[in-house]
């Protein structure tokens, strides 16, 4: 994987102004999209993130694992007749795969991800939010994590959707880091000795490659299954405009004054493809599932194409 292209040409430098007021991270129309899912399209949402990093998954979805109260939209061929005969209560039965899991959401908030319009910190932040309301939604338990500065924070931890609302307030307050140490914050979280089902990682991946790499091997022994949502904002990808440029490194605050032409421009581009690929394939190499998220995409309608690109039903 080639260095990674770090930019940052906005003019309030190293230190961060007032924060610009922004829309709410899950408001009331997104909400009933939500709730409007099927369980299994949130599962599918669910597995699509971390793929089936063991080779038994696929069967586990057909084993037997508990019960769970029928909710419209499941098959009828899995409600347990038996059980609704001596209760009265109709209950189907899940697998290993749909069965109550605990979720673990690690959100890198060092100072690189608060570049780009929007942010790589603000889709982070969304991204977090509807993830965590889809595993709500689908019975689980939740915890939110803040890394940066070499440190894994704990924000709260969520049983229910009525805690939703606790859940937005505690992604809007999330701390303000400045560098990521993401390797050692990894290190601080999975020592703790919280193994969870499955471990989600939020980031832009902004670090050297050999950090990058052990970040990945601790996030892979972090729960049973574990996925990277690559942040990338929007306007990472490309240099513009042409012409004298100020580039700032987001987090060191270091300034390179540089003429772009479009040879440099088609040059930064394909580094930064470079780059995005080899995170890809470095999770791929570590067990962890990868997705790549723009800044700029409906988080809702990107995690629902990716569970469909990753061959899971989605209804």
């Amino acid at each position: 994987m080639s260095p990674r292209p770090r930019r940052h040409t906005d003019e309030a430098g190293p230190d961060d102004g007032d924060p610009v007021a922004e829309p709410p991270l899950l408001d009331a129309e997104l909400l009933r999209q939500l709730e409007r899912l099927r369980f299994r399209t949130l599962t599918a949402i669910v597995g699509g993130l971390v793929g089936e990093r063991e080779g038994r998954a696929a069967a586990a979805r057909h084993e037997f694992a508990e019960y769970r109260p029928y909710v419209p939209g499941d098959e009828l061929r899995r409600i347990d007749w038996n059980v609704y005969r001596r209760l009265h209560q109709l209950v189907v039965k899940v697998g290993i795969e749909d069965a109550r899991l605990s979720v673990a959401l690690l959100v890198d908030t060092s100072r690189s991800m608060r570049v780009g319009s929007p942010s790589a910190l603000r889709a982070a932040q969304r991204l977090a939010a509807i993830l965590a309301a889809i595993a709500l939604l689908r019975g689980d338990r939740v915890d939110v994590h803040a890394l940066g500065d070499g440190h894994a924070q704990p924000l709260v931890g969520l049983d229910g959707p009525r805690q939703l609302a606790l859940l937005q307030d505690e992604l809007e307050r999330l701390p303000r880091s400045v560098g990521t140490g993401l390797a050692d914050a990894l290190t601080q979280y999975t020592g703790r000795g919280a193994q969870t089902d499955v471990a989600i990682l939020l980031s832009d991946a902004h670090v050297p490659r050999e950090d990058l790499e052990r970040s990945l091997r601790l996030l892979a022994s972090a729960g049973r299954a574990a996925g990277l949502v690559h942040v990338v904002a929007a306007d990472e990808v490309t240099i513009l405009p042409l012409g004298p440029v100020e580039l700032r490194d987001a987090e060191s605050g270091r300034v390179i004054e540089a003429t772009v032409d479009e040879a440099v421009a088609a040059a930064y581009a394909e580094r930064f493809a470079a780059f995005a690929d080899g995170v890809r394939d470095l999770c791929s190499a570590n067990g962890v599932g990868y997705v790549r998220a723009p800044s700029d995409e409906s988080p809702l309608d990107l995690l629902l194409a990716h569970a469909a690109e990753a061959a899971i039903s989605v209804a």
